[in-house]
């Protein structure tokens, strides 16, 4: 499905593609951001309202390769559709804001629907940008979630102020099919699916997991992406509460828009010029510098837009080094599939993690156990590169 050099239509297809991976990431925004209106709706719930949030997450852990091998098996294009069609039902049953239980049960099968999308969805753009623009369109896939936390903000709860959640849910439906009909009628069908896959037993499920983590290749985008969600979540959440009390309350928005910019200057200009492995090593090393910086009496303020600026370039090559390392659809459909399982995992234990070891050893321990991670993000690459280079000299 390779597309041919410069095509209007490619960028048209790659752009529905993202608009894809947008609707998937507002799967998550439209339960975390109007969070104190679903406490409202379901005031019994207790703490386990926070499960409506968390749900998808906790399906990304478990079956984030197994996504890579419905998409690989189906065909990406039709299980896209699929995927999207059944995220827009999903949606249109959550806009009629069921019982909590009932609502938990669909959060679950709704984890599906996001994964496919993530995981097919990039894979997709891949083979349809010209070989020139692969880095340059992956970084525009990779700001897809952050962008989609922001439309959902700045949108969304003006929407649900004047007519409730459910509206919010319904504008996604009709997102999801609109994108649905137009990847289905705009899209070109696959000649082959280049799948591996034969089965889906309990055994070539687990079989497809330790091809994928033990392949240097297939691996390395989703082991350094662990230690990227690890903190990019925590730091949103955690660092504002540590910021002094006359800091503009406006400094804590700019935050992810500082990342998101950082992303496209890294697309546009790094990597064209280095491999994407080798920005994310230095990038995390910059962090480490950066929280050092503490210890010198620099205001966290001027660290925590360091660090997201340099999580911007983590997070745009990231995605970058997913075709860079893996060269058929199969291996990048796994490497997606990784790529969604360990975020999920980052995701989901990051917060809980750092917010323990800030109340058990305060501010220095705080800093310490980052540096540790981001040291631990650029030795791990560093060292799945050099199997990869054993493997190549072989």
């Amino acid at each position: 499905m390779r597309s041919q050099p410069s095509s209007y239509k490619s960028v048209i297809q790659i752009f529905l593609l993202w608009f894809a991976g947008l609707t998937a990431a507002a799967q998550f925004a439209k339960f975390s951001i109007p969070f104190q209106n679903l406490a409202e709706i379901y005031p019994n719930a207790g703490t386990n309202l926070g499960l409506l949030v968390s749900l998808i997450g906790f399906i990304g852990i478990i079956c984030g390769l197994f996504a890579s091998m419905l998409v690989s098996r189906f065909g990406y294009k039709r299980m896209l559709v699929i995927a999207l069609i059944l995220g827009a039902a999903i949606s249109f049953v959550q806009s009629t804001l069921p019982s909590f239980q009932t609502m938990m049960v669909f959060r679950i099968i709704e984890g599906i629907s996001h994964l496919i999308i993530v995981v097919a969805a990039p894979t997709l753009i891949v083979q349809l940008s010209p070989q020139k623009y692969v880095s340059a369109y992956m970084t525009l896939w990779s700001s897809f979630f952050s962008i989609a936390f922001a439309i959902v903000s700045w949108g969304g709860m003006p929407l649900i102020n004047n007519y409730g959640i459910g509206s919010l849910f319904s504008i996604l439906t009709i997102s999801m099919v609109v994108i649905a009909v137009c990847i289905y009628l705009y899209l070109p069908d696959e000649k082959t699916t280049g799948s591996d896959i034969t089965g889906f037993s309990i055994r070539s499920i687990w079989n497809v997991h330790i091809q994928t983590y033990s392949s240097a290749f297939m691996s390395a985008p989703a082991i350094g992406w662990l230690f990227y969600t690890l903190t990019y979540v925590s730091m949103i959440t955690i660092v504002p509460t540590l910021f002094d009390d006359q800091t503009p309350v406006y400094f804590i928005g700019i935050l992810p828009l500082v990342s998101i910019a950082t992303s496209f200057i890294c697309g546009g200009f790094l990597l064209t010029r280095f491999k994407a492995v080798d920005i994310i090593i230095y990038a995390f090393i910059v962090a480490c510098f950066a929280l050092v910086a503490y210890w010198f009496d620099i205001q966290i303020e001027y660290i925590s837009l360091v660090i997201f600026a340099v999580l911007g370039v983590v997070q745009s090559s990231t995605f970058a080094s997913v075709p860079q390392l893996n060269t058929d659809m199969s291996s990048q459909s796994k490497a997606n599939g990784a790529l969604a399982q360990m975020g999920n995992l980052g995701n989901t234990i990051g917060t809980p993690i750092l917010l323990f070891v800030l109340s058990i050893a305060g501010m220095n321990g705080f800093i310490t156990a980052i540096i540790a991670i981001y040291m631990a993000g650029a030795g791990a690459h560093y060292y799945l590169t050099r199997q990869r280079t054993k493997q190549e000299a072989l």
